[in-house]
């Protein structure tokens, strides 16, 4: 008698990535909408997005329709004053919520609407300037989660958590401020 066939494990679509190696250093960046600010592709360890902008340089990609779905990057920001920030529910350069690495230590969630930024959350995270750390953005329904790691370890892992209904839909993305750096970003549906 024939054994049944397991079944396939599900595999998560992904909606967008790019860990920018097909891009030529010093180039253009390709696929993605430069709203403000700087950008260069540049060699740091592998090829990545920076921005020395001393304002908030905003990247975006995606659709403006997309809902619930996880934004995942490598990010590394100076200490005092850079940041970098991955963006969700992106509408245009004047609305969206954005979590990250912040100058001055800490892990931020917030919201930009119309110049402003509005503190959502804002956690001390004492990370080290010349490294890299993972964070993950999720948005789904009104729920919104941001976290960080260490891929080395040093510090614990730090999630930030908070409702908040302004934004429904839209693009992801990434704002920096110089210096800033992202890599390997994936967007996937939840």
């Amino acid at each position: 008698m024939p054994t049944p066939a397991p079944s396939p494990t599900p595999t998560s679509a992904v909606l967008f990535s790019d860990n920018f190696e097909q891009d030529q250093v010093g180039g253009p960046v390709n696929g993605w909408t430069l709203a403000s600010g700087n950008f260069a592709i540049v060699s740091e360890g592998s090829k990545a997005l920076y921005t020395d902008s001393p304002n908030w340089a905003i990247a975006s990609v995606g659709s403006t329709t997309w809902a619930n779905y996880k934004v995942t990057a490598s990010v590394k920001a100076a200490s005092t004053t850079g940041h970098s920030r991955l963006i969700a529910r992106y509408r245009d350069a004047n609305h969206f919520y954005a979590c990250g690495l912040d100058h001055g230590g800490y892990l931020y969630l917030g919201k930009y609407t119309n110049g402003t930024w509005t503190d959502l959350s804002v956690l001390p995270y004492a990370f080290d300037p010349n490294r890299w750390y993972t964070v993950s953005f999720s948005v789904y329904g009104n729920s919104l989660t941001c976290t960080v790691s260490d891929p080395t370890n040093a510090l614990p892992p730090l999630t930030a958590k908070v409702s908040n209904s302004a934004y429904a839909t839209g693009a992801a993305g990434w704002v920096g401020e110089g210096p800033g750096y992202v890599d390997n970003f994936v967007v996937t549906p939840l």
